[in-house]
């Protein structure tokens, strides 16, 4: 806990207790590097419950997805995204790749359109570290220039770090939210709405 009267380092900490998001600032994205430490006593209180009945939500959250992938079996520029084999997820969201050579619009449009259908989809999860404002400007730790300005730092001085399958990942997938408890029709929903997008703009 932090008490402060001090408003600057209220806000640092405050960025920093959230994964150096940009709280009171004109920032586009992270601005630190930081934590994910924004709960509270009530939120822990819940979560304590809720752990015991994680595996449970996790079996289901696998039995969904399960359901969901034989359902957009039929379609041919969208599907599933890739798993790593010998993996399997939590789902905490859906990741659907889209063919855009198979379409007439871009992924970006395609997600978008599958929302207008009233389905939980964003066209982007593009939170790639290399990204962010604290990388590139070296701002990581501030004020120091960790890792960059220990005397043992051996690596490339540029904070530039280009990933371009990480970029190409992202740019070629857009995400689902789901739930535990979806059943036949949410699931019927979300397999006819995509069909029916693909369906609208395929070449």
């Amino acid at each position: 806990m932090v008490f402060t009267r001090d408003e600057d380092l209220y806000w640092r900490c405050r960025r920093f207790s959230d994964r150096g998001k940009p709280f009171n600032t004109q920032a586009s994205s992270n601005v630190r590097a930081g934590l994910n430490l924004n709960g509270n006593d009530l939120a822990a209180a819940v979560g304590r419950v809720q752990l015991r009945r994680l595996p449970d939500i996790i079996r289901r959250r696998r039995e969904v997805v399960a359901r969901l992938k034989e359902a957009i079996g039929s379609c041919t520029a969208v599907r599933a995204g890739r798993e790593v084999a010998d993996t399997e997820g939590v789902y905490w969201f859906v990741r659907f790749a889209v063919n855009t050579d198979l379409l007439r619009i871009g992924k970006e449009q395609f997600a978008r359109a599958v929302a207008a259908e009233g389905i939980p989809v964003s066209p982007s999860y593009r939170h790639i570290p290399s990204e962010a404002e604290w990388f590139r400007e070296r701002r990581v730790f501030p004020p120091s220039d960790y890792p960059w300005g220990l005397p043992a730092y051996r690596g490339d001085r540029d904070a530039t770090f280009p990933c371009p399958t990480a970029v190409e990942a992202a740019e070629s997938h857009f995400t689902l939210s789901i739930h535990e408890n979806f059943g036949a029709g949410e699931i019927a929903d979300i397999a006819a709405a995509l069909k029916k997008v693909e369906d609208a703009y395929l070449q």
